[in-house]
């Protein structure tokens, strides 16, 4: 699991790796926070 969550991207980067980038950190913090209170 990449755990790079910088998203200070140069102007030549698409702006779907951008997007991508913060969809992965959403699941990254939906897990976490299913982790701390389980559902």
């Amino acid at each position: 699991m990449v755990m790079d969550v910088d998203l200070s991207y140069p102007s030549e980067r698409l702006p779907r790796d951008v997007l991508m980038k913060i969809g992965n950190y959403a699941i990254t913090a939906k897990k976490l926070v299913g982790r701390v209170s389980p559902a």
